[in-house]
Parts: C-alpha cells; sequence; structure tokens
C-alpha cells in the first residue's frame, strides 16, 4: 500500500520514474535457487570454458535445465 499512496517516495518514481544509477535496486534474484526450487536443473558458470562443459550435459538432460552465464 506504501507505494500505491506514496510512490514519489520509491525508486521506481523518483526522477521522472527514472532512477539515477547509483540508487539502490536490491539484490539481484537468484536464478538457479529459483529454477531449483521449480524442480529445473540450474548450474551458474562465470567464465566460458565452464559454459562450454555447462551446455553439453544440459543439452543431453530431458526437460528443462537452466544455465546462468555470469560473465
Amino acid at each position: 500500500m506504501f507505494y500505491h499512496k506514496f510512490p514519489q517516495h520509491t525508486p521506481f518514481f523518483r526522477n521522472g520514474g527514472n532512477p539515477s544509477p547509483d540508487e539502490p535496486r536490491g539484490p539481484a534474484p537468484d536464478w538457479v535457487k529459483q529454477a531449483e526450487g521449480h524442480g529445473v536443473a540450474a548450474e551458474r558458470v562465470t567464465d566460458a570454458g565452464s559454459l562450454a562443459q555447462a551446455i553439453a550435459p544440459a543439452m543431453a538432460t530431458p526437460g528443462p535445465t537452466l544455465v546462468e552465464a555470469v560473465m
């Protein structure tokens, strides 16, 4: 309700709806945990070599698989 009644006090409505670059936006979602919570196999990789190694098993696994590439 606070956001509905006082939108000018939220980062989404300050500065004409465009928050400044230094405005905190909160932590990034943990997509791997989200996927695992829904029963989907998931893996996070942080470099190109790991990405190549993660894609092959993901493609071989039946059903959905999430490979999050954080580069």
